[in-house]
C-alpha cells in the first residue's frame, strides 16, 4: 500500500521512498518505525522532523548524509544505526531526540554537524576512528551522556560541543586536537578529571567554567594562550600550573575558584603583570612569584603566600604593594635589590629573611608593614632608603649583621615613623 506521501505502508512498517526530498514526513504523527531504502545516498533536510510517533530508523549502507534536522525532534526515536559509508551528520540531525540513549557513529564519518544530538536523551556515543570534526554544540545539553571516547583522528573541537553534558566524568583530549574553543566542556558539572594533550596550544574562553568537580588539570607546555573565565566557578580546582612558554591568560581566568590555593608560574616570560592581577583576581593564592622583577608585578591582589623563584636579582618597585594578606615570602640568594614600596602596605607579613646577596633596599620598602616585629639585615646590605620602615607599628628591632653598612643617619631615616625601641648593629 502507498501513502499519499509516496511511502509504503504495513501495520507497523513506513518505507520511505522519498526519503531523500527535504521534509518528506516532516510533523507525519503516524509513522513509528520507517525503514529507508537501499540505493538511497541522502536523508533529505527536515525528511522525519518532529515524527513525533517515531520510535525507530532503519538507514541503509549508502546514505552518505543525514540532512540537516532530518529526525529534529522525534522525541520518540530509540533507534537509528548509523551505517558504515556515512560520511556527515548534518545539522541538529538528532536534536531533541530524548528517547534516544546510544548512537554509534561509524569510521566513514568525518563531520558530526552543528547540534547534531544537542539536548538529546544520549546516555553513551562511540565514535570511531576516521572522525575529524565535532561541531558547535554537537552534544551540548546532553544532560545523560556519562561517557565518550574521542578517537585519535579528531583535530577539531567546536564552540561549546559537549556544554552542561552534566554526567560526563573523565575525558581524554586526542593528540591532533590543538585547540579547545570555546565553552567546550563549560557547565559540565559532573567532570572529575580531563587528559589535555602536549600538542594543545589554546584553551578557550569558558572553557571549562563551571566545572564544580574539576580538581585539578594538568595544562601541557605547548599551550600559549588561555582565554578570559576559562576556569570560572571550578569550586573544586585545588592547584595549577601554568607552563613555560604562556604568552596570554584572559581576565577571570580562576575567578570563583574556591578552593584554589596554589598557582604554579613556571616561566616569567609568560604574559603582564596586569593579566596575572586580572587572572587572580579575588583569590587568596600561594604563589611562584615569577614576576617579581617587575615593577607593581602583584600589587593589590590577595596572595598569601610567595616564593621567588632563583635568578630574579631584582624586586620591582611596589611588586607586592598592598597586598594587604601576604603572610610569607621566600627570597633566594640571587635577589639583589629591593625597589622601592616594593613590599608597602603588606599588613599581614610578620617576617622576612633578606639573603647574603641583597647589597640595596629602597625607599619605603617595608612601609607600613605593621605586623613585621624583627629585621636582620645582612653583611652585604649597603644602602636603605628613606622610610625604608616607616610605619611598621610592631617592629621591635633591627639587626645589622656586618661592618659595611655604617651611615647611621640614613639608617635613623630609615626607622623614622616606625615602632622601633632599638637597632642592633653587629660588627
Amino acid at each position: 500500500m502507498t501513502d499519499s506521501n509516496g511511502g509504503k505502508t504495513s501495520e507497523s512498517i513506513f518505507t520511505a521512498d522519498n526519503a531523500a526530498q527535504p521534509s518528506c514526513c516532516e510533523g507525519r504523527g503516524d509513522i513509528v518505525n520507517a525503514v529507508i531504502p537501499e540505493g538511497t545516498e541522502e536523508i533529505g533536510e527536515n525528511a522525519f522532523k518532529e515524527c513525533a510517533r517515531l520510535e525507530s530508523a532503519v538507514i541503509p549502507e549508502g546514505v552518505r548524509l543525514i540532512g540537516p534536522y532530518a529526525f529534529f525532534n522525534c522525541a520518540a526515536l530509540k533507534s537509528a544505526a548509523l551505517p558504515e559509508g556515512l560520511e556527515e551528520i548534518g545539522q541538529a540531525a538528532f536534536a531533541g531526540c530524548k528517547s534516544l540513549t546510544d548512537i554509534a557513529v561509524p569510521r566513514s564519518a568525518a563531520v558530526i554537524g552543528c547540534g547534531a544530538f544537542m539536548n538529546s536523551g544520549l546516555k553513551r556515543a562511540v565514535l570511531a576512528e576516521g572522525l575529524k570534526s565535532i561541531e558547535t554544540m554537537a552534544f551540548g545539553g546532553c544532560g545523560d551522556l556519562a561517557a565518550i571516547e574521542l578517537p585519535g583522528s579528531l583535530s577539531e573541537l567546536g564552540d561549546w560541543a559537549f556544554r552542561t553534558c552534566r554526567s560526563l566524568k573523565n575525558v581524554e583530549i586526542p593528540a591532533g586536537v590543538k585547540v579547545l574553543a570555546e565553552g567546550v566542556f563549560e557547565e559540565c558539572t559532573g567532570l572529575e578529571s580531563v587528559l589535555l594533550p602536549e600538542g594543545l596550544q589554546r584553551i578557550g574562553e569558558d572553557a571549562f567554567a563551571g566545572c564544580i568537580n574539576l580538581k585539578r588539570i594538568n595544562i601541557p607546555a605547548g599551550v600559549k594562550r588561555i582565554g578570559k573565565k576559562a576556569f570560572k566557578g571550578c569550586v573544586g580546582l585545588d592547584s595549577i600550573t601554568v607552563p613555560d612558554g604562556l604568552e596570554s591568560i584572559g581576565a577571570e581566568v580562576f575567578c570563583g575558584c574556591s578552593a584554589l590555593n596554589s598557582i604554579v608560574w613556571r616561566d616569567r616570560g609568560y604574559a603582564s603583570a596586569d593579566e596575572f592581577a586580572d587572572a587572580a583576581a579575588g583569590l587568596n593564592l600561594n604563589v611562584c612569584a615569577v614576576l617579581a622583577a617587575e615593577d607593581m608585578a602583584y600589587a593589590d591582589s590577595d596572595i598569601i603566600s610567595a616564593a621567588i623563584p632563583d635568578g630574579i636579582e631584582r624586586i620591582g618597585e611596589s611588586a607586592f604593594s598592598d597586598c594587604g594578606g601576604l603572610e610569607s615570602i621566600t627570597v633566594p640568594d640571587s635577589v639583589k635589590t629591593v625597589g622601592n614600596s616594593a613590599f608597602s602596605g603588606c599588613r599581614a607579613l610578620k617576617s622576612i629573611s633578606i639573603p647574603d646577596s641583597v647589597a640595596s633596599i629602597g625607599l619605603f620598602a617595608f612601609k607600613d608593614c605593621g605586623s613585621l616585629k624583627s629585621v636582620t639585615l645582612p653583611d652585604s646590605v649597603t644602602s636603605v632608603g628613606q622610610y625604608a620602615f616607616a610605619g611598621c607599628s610592631g617592629l621591635e628591632s633591627i639587626t645589622f649583621r656586618g661592618q659595611r653598612y655604617t651611615d647611621k643617619d640614613a639608617l635613623n631615616k630609615a626607622v623614622k615613623e616606625s615602632g622601633v625601641s632599638k637597632a642592633y648593629i653587629w660588627f
